[in-house]
């Protein structure tokens, strides 16, 4: 398992997947050594192998970690449903910040901006210190139509994560479509 873990934050993603499987092979009953092949293929691209992984590890694991792993693979795949589906399923076991936010997100890529901003709004209070909170608050507020909202909610995603583009990005867009070129291009 550790040997994997090693291998995959070196960037060797087939001997990660070759350690992982050794392991599972030598203890299948270890939680971690499923989390840690699904992440494998999760960074390798293969995405269907990731989700293969984790849904028959859930047979066997049903946490509340590998469910809201195997909605972030749906989510990065554009499986909304099954990501909103899977993130609530966790959610139902253990409350998680980090977990709500990417529901809220998912929501926000369905287009279903009152259940993000409900959940977006109590996070704000709960985690003021998470630029993705406030990145996600910002997109609300775009479709929303409030623009000084969105423009305080990507500065203080900014604020809070200077190296993060996501935010800039975002504010960028914002001024482009309010018609700031200048504000714009101070952001690109």
């Amino acid at each position: 398992y550790n040997s994997g873990k090693v291998e995959l934050a070196l960037g060797k993603r087939k001997e990660a997947l070759d350690a992982f499987y050794k392991a599972i092979n030598l203890n299948p009953g270890l939680e971690n050594l499923y989390l840690g092949l699904a992440q494998a293929y999760k960074r390798k691209g293969k995405f269907v192998s990731s989700i293969v992984v984790l849904l028959a590890a859930l047979r066997q694991h049903p946490t509340a970690e590998m469910k809201s792993m195997l909605a972030d693979v749906y989510a990065r795949t554009n499986h909304y449903q099954d990501a909103e589906s899977w993130y609530k399923r966790s959610l139902a076991e253990k409350r998680n910040a980090p977990v709500l936010n990417a529901l809220a997100s998912v929501y926000i890529k369905q287009g279903k901006y009152h259940k993000a901003y409900g959940i977006l709004k109590r996070l704000r209070k709960e985690t003021p210190a998470s630029a993705d909170v406030w990145n996600n608050s910002g997109a609300v507020f775009v479709h929303f139509n409030k623009t000084q909202d969105a423009i305080r909610s990507f500065q203080t995603a900014i604020d809070l994560a200077v190296y993060d583009a996501t935010a800039y990005y975002n504010l960028a867009l914002l001024y482009f479509r309010e018609g700031n070129l200048v504000s714009a291009q101070e952001m690109a």
